[in-house]
């Protein structure tokens, strides 16, 4: 095998070389160097997916049906494109099947235009993958939603065409549906894409897309259907026993668990306690709903390797999502967490906070992390990706058509080297993931992005929130940092302040407070009932709790790895994973690669 010089101070691999190594299961590389017969290191590398959409799905007549179209989705099965992608790697084409379309009248299947386009990718020498939208009903299916609940919106009473997670008719759909794909699909397919809810079939119940045929958002947050209204209330009932308990937690005046007791828009004007109830309830409900789907999906695709998707880059009451949580489930799965915005915040130091999240969480409980392009990236973004999906150790990169033939020489440069390889780091951010949920008065989310952005400037760091922390996250960590001030849970407060009696250190940015959720004590305080003060970075030990006003300043305490790679001095991102160190060099969309 031969290697080739680029002009970016690495040397690529021979993409026809790459591509028969790959097929073979192993490439060895330093730098972008072989290593002959020294201290090679086998080099696993990600498996690459595109989509494809029928334009028959499509609402043409909005923006976001032309962007897919523009995109390249609708002809990414044309022979003459099947081809261009199958030479730059892409070995596997996602194909999305509608309840909307297979089923046009009660029991009779029609799969025509399904298994042709899934023959034309395997008569490509594709591979195909499926993600099976079975939540969209077709025309004939109740269509007075008298019988199955559809998602409807608290504030404004607008329905949506979408199956209620909240209905238990939803999950016996979609385990007749599974089953009659099966028959139908299974020998087909080499992936299955686990689809749960919402919009897009991922971990969440957002219904807000105008852009298919069969779309019909709700608005607000979709928990107002009479289904999701008597789970809250059993729940309730469950936890108060009495309405005078529910009374006096909540400060308002409700006669029984039979009044519309959900909160109303804005969300943020409602009792705090009322909120974190419905929060609860809210998110719980969508986990233990995506974990019985998911296992009907290992009921009817037995063998089949699948994916769980996770969108949307926030995590707020309109659409539900834990990401920590959902990766928990897709560990559970044996399923790759999906995060399907990748590259969206168009900074590679921006952006990373949102891959980190799901990667770290789906590596600390044991799932693969793949990652999905954000719709449309530019050319000038594809690198960006690319280092996102390498810097978290993503074992699949999902891109679409055009995303890859308009930077078409960046993937012929930059992708043959890329490995599967997790990150390490002793570094932590906590991730206030209740904040955002609760809608907590202060917390900016804005903030929270550029101060996570300051430090990737200066060292890698891993994401946990307080579900991990509960979990035992922090016995694998040294420095936990605080970019933003954040409501904590009792438990996770105090397992912080055991985390740094341990032996631990905590680091506030700037004016951070942690405050503990529906109390008026913070971490600091309950921290010095345990002997541990706050100090400034004039005082900095093997543990404790500090406060600093300064990335920089505070990149020589958490910075341990010595890194081999030279920068130049050019502007860089570092990574440290398992067997090799990677750098990124955004001005010159150059990525090097060389083992320990």
């Amino acid at each position: 095998m031969k290697a080739r010089k680029s002009n970016c101070a690495r040397i690529f691999f021979d993409r026809r070389d790459f591509l028969k190594s790959l097929a073979a299961g192993m490439i060895c590389a330093s730098g972008g160097k072989l290593l002959g017969g020294q201290t090679a290191v086998t080099a696993r590398h990600p498996a690459f997916h595109t989509r494809h959409i029928p334009v028959e799905h499509l609402n043409l007549e909005t923006p976001m049906g032309r962007d897919v179209v523009r995109n390249g989705l609708c002809d990414a099965i044309k022979p003459d494109v099947l081809k261009q992608l199958r030479d730059l790697g892409v070995e596997l084409v996602e194909m999305r099947v509608a309840w909307w379309e297979i089923e046009p009248e009660p029991g009779r299947f029609d799969w025509s235009r399904t298994l042709r386009d899934m023959d034309v990718v395997l008569n490509a020498g594709l591979k195909v993958g499926m993600f099976a939208w079975f939540h969209y009903p077709p025309a004939w299916y109740d269509p007075e939603h008298k019988i199955h609940a559809r998602f409807r919106a608290v504030d404004n009473s607008v329905e949506s065409a979408v199956l209620s997670l909240w209905d238990p008719k939803t999950v016996e759909v979609y385990d007749r549906l599974l089953g009659v794909s099966a028959d139908v699909l299974k020998g087909r397919l080499s992936f299955v894409y686990n689809s749960i809810s919402g919009t897009y079939g991922e971990v969440d119940y957002g219904v807000h897309s105008k852009h298919y045929r069969f779309s019909s958002p709700a608005g607000g947050y979709p928990l107002g259907d009479r289904c999701a209204r008597a789970s809250f209330a059993g729940a309730l009932k469950e936890k108060y026993g009495s309405i005078d308990a529910l009374n006096a937690a909540w400060g308002v005046r409700a006669a029984s668990f039979g009044d519309d007791l959900v909160p109303k828009r804005p969300f943020a004007k409602n009792p705090l306690k009322q909120r974190d109830d419905c929060m609860q309830w809210a998110t719980g409900s969508l986990l233990d709903f995506t974990d019985r789907v998911c296992g009907l999906y290992r009921k009817h695709y037995p063998g089949v390797t699948g994916g769980l998707p996770m969108g949307h880059v926030r995590e707020t009451m309109e659409i539900g999502q834990i990401k920590s949580l959902a990766a928990k489930v897709a560990a559970k799965h044996g399923l790759t967490a999906r995060w399907t915005g990748c590259a969206h915040l168009k900074s590679f130091d921006r952006s990373n906070l949102l891959a980190r999240r799901i990667a770290s969480a789906a590596h600390f409980y044991g799932a693969p992390f793949g990652t999905e392009a954000a719709l449309i990236l530019e050319k000038e973004n594809a690198a960006n990706g690319l280092y996102e999906s390498l810097a978290n150790g993503a074992a699949l990169i999902h891109d679409d058509p055009q995303n890859i033939l308009r930077a078409v020489e960046v993937h012929r440069q930059l992708r043959p080297g890329m490995v599967v390889d997790p990150p390490e780091t002793s570094v932590a951010v906590f991730y206030p993931v209740e904040d955002d949920l609760l809608c907590i008065d202060g917390f900016s989310w804005e903030d929270l992005v550029a101060n996570c952005a300051a430090l990737r400037r200066v060292t890698d760091y891993d994401v946990c929130d307080s579900y991990m922390i509960a979990d035992g996250y922090l016995k694998k960590t040294r420095d936990l940092v605080f970019p933003v001030s954040s409501l904590l849970r009792e438990d996770t407060a105090r397992a912080i302040v055991a985390f740094v009696v341990g032996g631990g250190r905590v680091w506030l940015f700037g004016d951070t407070e942690l405050m503990l959720l529906h109390q008026s004590t913070t971490l600091v305080k309950l921290a010095e009932k345990q002997g541990v003060s706050l100090h400034g970075l004039e005082q900095v030990s093997s543990s404790g709790l500090y406060r600093f006003s300064d990335w920089n300043s505070l990149a020589r305490y958490l910075i341990r790895q010595t890194f081999s790679i030279p920068d130049g001095g050019e502007p860089c991102y570092r990574t440290m994973h398992k067997q090799y160190e990677s750098c990124y060099f955004p001005r010159k969309a150059c990525i090097e690669i060389r083992p320990r």
